[in-house]
């Protein structure tokens, strides 16, 4: 690589870790902390700890994910603390780890513009938005290390050594990069390599031993006893009009594919227009010269129409790179091609299945193998496109990136404002969690904490939390709030939509609204217990 790359690559992360270095824990981080907690006083035991991420407390192995992230949290944060820049600087590594391989593989697949597509890449709304203490970029990072790898010719034997060490560190993080597994073996299989795929049994080893770990712990298999969706037409089609909303909320450049499918200048003027048409529609929605809800509602519809414009490049570009291998009646020569298709596809699938909902976080895993895939398109796109498109993404990403730190940052300093008595509860999930807990809330369980009359009770209104028992009556006595600013415009916070869409609901939206307002009540009248368990 040249010099100027490593440079671009250091600017890249410095921009995005800025941005995080210093954001309040926030959505899946308080459960990674707790878990993480655990696993530093109990090694061996790393699902028997006990979490309530719902109404009561229950066992980790109940919950989805493996824990080797929440082992590495465990021993930065053990050894150093449990600080927000500490724990971030773990997220900054994986996300230098995730630029800088896509970097390699830009240059494997000899794109011609890939300054461009690494900076669109980096400073996509996905990928700022999504750092955090979660476990999207680390298994990003390791998804493009297998890529990689897999794909090298040279010491191939060693390559695909390390490519299938990547794969099964991805899946010790989420079970979501199986589908990666497969597509490995099939590729093998059209390279006819059949003497290398042993190697790839090294993830599936890797899982074994997890497995034998688990029966040793609590005598079940973890993978095979997660929550799963009951699958249905209505499913897919409503996860797959979310990700087309998903694609377009954040990628808003299908004229950049188009310029490539079809090249002439009239894309660039339609990207222009279709900024200054954007910008003109934000500022009259922002001075109320449009209503806020209807423009929401036109505004999800052109997420859609954006995610579907480039499933269509996508599918155009498909079927003539299956023509291809039609005409030449063999598959080998078109291997690049071939396996970014089946890798793309079976993460999509797999994802339009088996995610409980659809989130900016599952496209962030499908972007390296699109981009990559669509590089013979991508590299006829010449001109002012790739500027336009580089400026469309890398606002969205500082704004939306600004914007959810401002979320976050709510639930960390509102807990330390709030009035009550000493011994007060708590309900809420997500960074409230965590940062109320600090503040020496008692955390409620709905089944076994035992509260009395009189006692005071907080919790943020728009967040995922606790049942109260059906017989705890509240009264609200208080509210805390801030009024909205310009900084949150560009809303993720109707119930963390950059972190769970739906077709109804976008990743982002126009808002003049508070963020949040978190509510101070007293209990005043206790029923005997029903026992009823319902959200």
């Amino acid at each position: 690589m040249k010099l100027k790359d490593n440079w671009l690559i250091l600017g890249l992360c410095l921009i995005v870790t800025a941005i995080n270095i210093n954001k309040a824990y926030h959505i899946d981080d308080a459960f990674h902390l707790e878990s993480a907690q655990w696993i530093w006083q109990h090694p061996l035991t790393p699902m028997s700890g006990q979490i309530n991420w719902y109404d009561n407390n229950e066992d980790m192995h109940h919950f989805n994910q493996p824990p080797l992230l929440f082992f590495l949290i465990a021993i930065v944060g053990g050894l150093f603390g449990y600080s927000e820049p500490v724990l971030h600087l773990i997220i900054a590594f994986f996300c230098w780890l995730s630029i800088w391989y896509f970097n390699r593989l830009l240059l494997h697949f000899n794109s011609r513009h890939r300054y461009y597509l690494l900076s669109i890449f980096a400073l996509c709304p996905a990928f700022i938005v999504n750092q955090n203490l979660m476990t999207d970029i680390p298994i990003l990072s390791f998804e493009m290390g297998f890529l990689y790898h897999y794909m090298q010719n040279e010491h191939r034997k060693k390559n695909l050594i390390i490519s299938m060490l990547f794969l099964g560190a991805a899946l010790l993080i989420k079970y979501s990069m199986i589908p990666l597994l497969l597509a490995a073996i099939i590729g093998l299989v059209i390279r006819k390599e059949f003497i290398l795929i042993p190697i790839v049994f090294i993830p599936v080893f890797m899982l074994l031993l997890w497995t034998a770990w688990n029966k040793l712990e609590y005598g079940g298999v973890h993978i095979q006893d997660r929550p799963k969706n009951e699958i249905s037409l209505k499913l897919v089609y409503e996860q797959l009009i979310a990700l087309l909303s998903c694609i377009g909320s954040v990628l808003p450049i299908p004229f950049l594919f188009w310029n490539g499918i079809k090249p002439s200048r009239i894309w660039v003027y339609l990207s222009l227009l279709f900024m200054i048409a954007f910008g003109t529609f934000s500022i009259l929605v922002y001075f109320e010269k449009i209503q806020i809800h209807p423009a929401n509602t036109i505004l999800n519809g052109i997420f859609i129409v954006i995610g579907a414009f480039m499933v269509l490049a996508l599918l155009i570009y498909l079927v003539k790179g299956i023509k291809a291998i039609a005409v030449d009646k063999q598959i080998e020569p078109h291997f690049p091609f071939a396996i970014l298709t089946i890798m793309l596809g079976a993460m999509t699938l797999f994802l339009l299945l088996y995610a409980p909902f659809m989130a900016t976080r599952h496209l962030l895993l499908l972007m390296p193998f699109l981009f990559l895939l669509m590089l013979p398109v991508l590299n006829l796109s010449l001109g002012s496109i790739w500027k336009n498109a580089l400026f469309s993404v890398a606002f969205l990403g500082i704004v939306l990136g600004i914007s959810d730190w401002m979320y976050a940052d709510f639930y960390r300093t509102m807990p330390a404002k709030v009035k009550v008595k000493p011994g007060a509860w708590t309900v809420g999930h997500w960074g409230w969690q965590w940062y109320a807990k600090q503040q020496g809330f008692k955390f409620y369980s709905k089944d076994s904490s035992v509260v009395e009359l009189g006692d005071e009770i907080v919790f943020p209104r728009h967040i995922s939390k606790q049942v109260l028992d059906t017989g705890t009556i509240i009264k609200e006595i208080g509210e805390y709030t801030y009024k909205p600013t310009i900084g949150t415009f560009f809303s993720v916070h109707n119930f963390a939509s950059m972190y769970n869409s739906y077709y109804n609901k976008p990743s982002w939206e126009f808002s003049k609204v508070y963020i949040d307002t978190v509510v101070t009540a007293q209990i005043i009248g206790l029923r005997p217990r029903k026992w009823a368990h319902s959200k």
